[in-house]
């Protein structure tokens, strides 16, 4: 018969040198990513919207009046976009007569590699054709409010609709890649983009707010 082990022991081991040295050092990175990293963040975050001790969105103004803003745009989804249809070709074509040979079908994690739309479970091909309908519709809204930019046109009621559209973009993805990672029984997912969507619809309030602001203060002169 083995002896009963005190219960101070599991209690003790929690506290060993190793968990204690441990602790320290990701406290001590803790303090310095908060320190030098998230408050100056938040700081310059709440400085952008005070121009002279009033709130104010004259300095988002400023800088989205700038041309070479939205020259600098337009020229970056230009080169993003034809490295997106080169390496897509150039994957299709260097991948397809590896993927069409029924013998280089292979398991992958949970899942499988599809070599076609047809292998596809039908719960997991409707999922994907509706992220991709999502994403075309976020890169539309994304552009239309770019478009709206270039015009001059920066806190209108258009404007706060289509930033809020990319937040619940971004949420509305992950749960759609849950499905998808669900029907793969792959759960290997991260939460970056519902909190970045929250962030942005945060942001999309608070430029409304100022969008109401701004228009009882022009009412009222």
């Amino acid at each position: 018969m083995n002896p009963v082990e005190p219960s101070g022991n599991k209690f003790s081991t929690w506290f060993s040198a190793d968990n204690l040295f441990t602790g320290v050092i990701m406290a001590f990175l803790l303090v310095i990513l908060v320190v030098f990293l998230l408050y100056p963040v938040v700081d310059i975050c709440r400085l952008s919207f005070f121009k002279d001790g009033v709130f104010t969105l004259q300095n988002y103004a400023d800088y989205f009046s700038e041309p070479r803003i939205f020259r600098s745009f337009y020229n970056s989804m230009f080169v993003s976009m034809v490295t997106m249809v080169i390496t897509t070709v150039l994957a299709f074509l260097f991948g397809w007569p590896f993927f069409s040979q029924a013998h280089a079908r292979m398991a992958v994690s949970h899942g499988h590699v599809y070599s076609s739309p047809a292998e596809m479970p039908p719960a997991l091909l409707a999922w994907s054709l509706v992220k991709v309908g999502l994403d075309l519709a976020s890169a539309a809204v994304l552009y239309a409010l770019f478009s709206l930019y270039g015009r001059g046109i920066l806190f209108s009621a258009r404007n706060v609709l289509y930033l809020r559209f990319q937040g619940y973009y971004l949420i509305l993805g992950y749960i759609i890649d849950y499905q998808i990672k669900g029907t793969l029984r792959d759960m290997d997912l991260s939460l970056t983009p519902v909190f970045a969507g929250l962030m942005i619809i945060f942001i999309a309030w608070i430029m409304d707010e100022g969008r109401k602001i701004q228009e009882e203060q022009e009412l009222t002169v």
